[in-house]
C-alpha cells in the first residue's frame, strides 16, 4: 500500500495506537487556504521534480508522521529516502513511523507559534531538514538542518540556492 495515497474521509485518529496519542498540529487533513495550498503546490513540484529522478524516494502531501507514542504530525510535506544509510523512517499503512528525512510546511506571518512548535518537535525527533515557507508577498524559507543535536539555520549557497543534505541533489 502506498502510504501517500489517504482514502478520503480517513480517520487518522482512529489510526494510532494507544488511545493517550496526542498531537502537534491537525490530526485530520486541514484545510488549506488558497495562498498556502498556491504555494505548498509550487514547492511540491519542485521537490517531486526530484523524485521523478531519483529512485526510492517517497514524496507525499499532508499525511501523517508518528514520531513516538503520544506525538503526532500532519505536516504539509514529506520526503523520505526508502532505503540505504538515509533511510530515517518507515512507510505504513496510514502515513510513516519516525522522522522523514525532510519535511516542508507552510503557514501564515501570525502562525507563528505552530512554526515554533513543530519545528522543536521536528528536531527533537531528528528530522534531518525542516523547511517552513510563509506566505507574506515575499515568501521565505526558513531551511532548518539538524546538524545531530538539535537544528541550525541553513543559507543559500553564493548562487542564492538552497541545498539539501536531506536530499542529496535536490536544489531550491
Amino acid at each position: 500500500t502506498n502510504p501517500c495515497l489517504q482514502p478520503a474521509g480517513t480517520d487518522f485518529e482512529s489510526e494510532i495506537p494507544g488511545e493517550a496519542a496526542t498531537a502537534i498540529g491537525n490530526h485530520a487533513m486541514p484545510e488549506l487556504t488558497t495562498e498556502k495550498s498556491v504555494l505548498l503546490t509550487d514547492l511540491a513540484l519542485c521537490v517531486n521534480h526530484y523524485r521523478l529522478s531519483t529512485p526510492g524516494i517517497y514524496v507525499c502531501l499532508h499525511v501523517p508522521v508518528v514520531l513516538d507514542a503520544t506525538t503526532r504530525i500532519v505536516p504539509g510535506l514529506i520526503a523520505m529516502v526508502n532505503h540505504g544509510r538515509l533511510k530515517q523512517c518507515e512507510p505504513v499503512e496510514n502515513g510513516f513511523e519516525g522522522p522523514p528525512n525532510l519535511v516542508l510546511d507552510v503557514f501564515e506571518p501570525d502562525e507563528v507559534a505552530e512554526y515554533e512548535a513543530r519545528r522543536s518537535a521536528f528536531e527533537r525527533f531528528g528530522v534531518t531538514e525542516y523547511v517552513a515557507v510563509d506566505t507574506s508577498d515575499s515568501p521565505q524559507l526558513n531551511w532548518n538542518r539538524h546538524n545531530g543535536q538539535s537544528f541550525e539555520e541553513a543559507a543559500p549557497d553564493r548562487n542564492g540556492l538552497m541545498k539539501s543534505q536531506a536530499l542529496p541533489g535536490l536544489w531550491i
